[in-house]
């Protein structure tokens, strides 16, 4: 049986510029608390609202390694073309809410019909993003709430690929048909032999026992991740002044394996800082103000190489062939070992890619970010005049400010084909020595033009201070 939710029809909505309770709404607004952003513990605040609000849509096009993850947020879907992404108000103030804490979120509202968005006339077609910060609370006591948690990471699965035996046994049926088709010769066919296969099958997959190779490149290449977040808050109040002030640490770890195996920590990662200081002064009966600071800095540090190749390698790499061929007493191969102490990573002129040189040899990016948001109002309750005349002035200013440091290993191309700068190397006779299993006592040849690994970039580049100042004024009647 249904029963009247009188209680919910008392609560107040912010809505534009102003605040109505829902049983005087007309337009179509939905919103949720900040109960409901703290339950996905995520560093950017938009992958928290996927499945939390009807009609806004989360779609998540990044490659979701740390401090790349943003989803794009649209409400009721894509209506036009160019710009189809919904403004986002902060407090008042048009501005960015991709890495707000979710602790310093009091209300997260969307506005999706014309009736809704009118306020902001042609900017609020593809809908407008509400959020209001937390604020103290008159006559409140001071509350000090310290959150702290920890967890894992990690992707939730992986496509299962064949190993080495199966791998084998297809490419020798697929090879065989191919010759009844052409009607080629099959004893000419340069195939796995039998105990290969078989040894395939018993090897331990990294050769050590002499049987061959058998990789799983997803189990070689990830690991889950640790990630932290710790807040610190203190609420409180009187009628004359109230006060909440915020600091929160998050980070969250990578999930590469061997990112610290080279000369540098080339490791995904992500560090954010958050300042939140909203303070509320009531002057006299009739005129109040308020002082809102937010800074954040964020931290991210990644691999020159991309997750894209990282996840290509894996799922077209044979697993017979080596990651590291093995160091032997080959007389042509004594410059080559002494030229890479580090080992030599094989490649080929098809599978010219490593997935271990792409994870400790090509480098890494490091960017960080600093904001800080600021707004004074000033109110003034204009009752004597008009019950529900209020006007208020607001002057805000916005600067950030960045640098990027560029230290990745780039390709270069040979013909359509495109390799590495980091060395790798093969047997002389091609990757057919593989095929048979145990340790190769040959000879090897470069993969690529290059027998020794290159040296880094060293770029730098810096985000010169950007500020923005508005300075709003606006009058408010409400008879109700």
């Amino acid at each position: 049986m249904l029963q009247e939710d009188t209680k919910a029809l008392q609560e107040v909505v912010v809505v534009g510029y102003t605040k109505q309770r829902k049983e005087t709404m007309v337009g179509s607004v939905a919103t949720i608390t900040t109960k409901d952003l703290t339950q996905s513990p995520t560093a950017n605040i938009n992958n928290a609202l996927a499945g939390r609000l009807p009609g806004l849509v989360v779609n998540q096009y990044a490659g979701g390694e740390p401090g790349v993850d943003q989803s794009e947020l649209f409400i009721r879907g894509k209506a036009t073309y160019g710009n189809q992404s919904a403004i986002v108000i902060v407090d008042g103030i048009e501005r960015d809410m991709s890495y707000l804490a979710p602790d310093e979120i009091e209300t997260f509202t969307i506005l999706k019909d014309a009736s809704a968005t009118a306020a902001y006339g042609i900017r609020g077609a593809n809908g407008v993003i509400v959020i209001t910060t937390k604020r103290g609370k008159a006559a409140e006591k001071a509350t000090v709430n310290l959150k702290a948690s920890i967890g894992i990471n990690q992707p939730i699965g992986f496509p299962e690929y064949l190993g080495s035996a199966d791998y084998a046994t297809l490419y020798n049926e697929a090879r065989l048909n191919d010759a009844k088709m052409t009607g080629a010769d099959v004893s000419s066919l340069n195939l796995f032999s039998q105990q290969a296969i078989d040894n395939f099958r018993r090897a331990k997959g990294d050769n050590s026992d002499g049987l061959g190779y058998d990789w799983d490149y997803y189990d070689f290449a990830f690991k889950p991740g640790m990630q932290e977040d710790v807040s610190l808050s203190i609420r409180g109040g009187t009628d004359k002044v109230r006060y909440y002030v915020l600091a929160n640490y998050f980070s969250q770890g990578g999930n590469y394996k061997y990112s610290d195996a080279g000369e540098y920590d080339s490791q995904t990662r992500f560090t954010r800082y958050n300042f939140r200081s909203n303070i509320d002064i009531n002057i006299n009966r009739y005129l109040s103000t308020r002082l809102d600071l937010g800074a954040r800095i964020t931290d991210r540090n990644a691999p020159g190489t991309t997750a894209g190749r990282l996840m290509t390698i894996c799922a077209t790499q044979p697993p017979y062939l080596p990651i590291l061929v093995e160091e032997n007493s080959h007389p042509q191969n004594e410059e080559y070992i002494q030229q890479n102490s580090r080992g030599m990573l094989y490649g080929d002129n098809i599978y010219r890619y490593n997935i271990l040189g792409e994870l400790s040899r090509t480098g890494y990016l490091n960017e960080k970010n600093t904001y800080l948001n600021g707004s004074f109002a000033m109110n003034l309750d204009m009752g004597f005049l008009t019950k529900g005349l209020k006007a208020e002035i607001m002057f805000s200013y916005d600067a950030s400010e960045g640098r990027w440091i560029n230290r990745k290993l780039d390709t270069y191309k040979d013909g359509y084909r495109e390799y590495p700068k980091y060395a790798t190397f093969m047997p002389i006779e091609g990757s057919d020595a593989y095929m048979e299993g145990g340790h190769y006592t040959g000879a090897y040849k470069t993969g690529n033009k290059y027998d020794i690994d290159q040296t880094i970039g060293n770029g730098f580049s810096h985000n010169a201070s950007d500020g923005r100042t508005y300075i709003q004024a606006r009058v408010d009647y409400n008879s109700i």
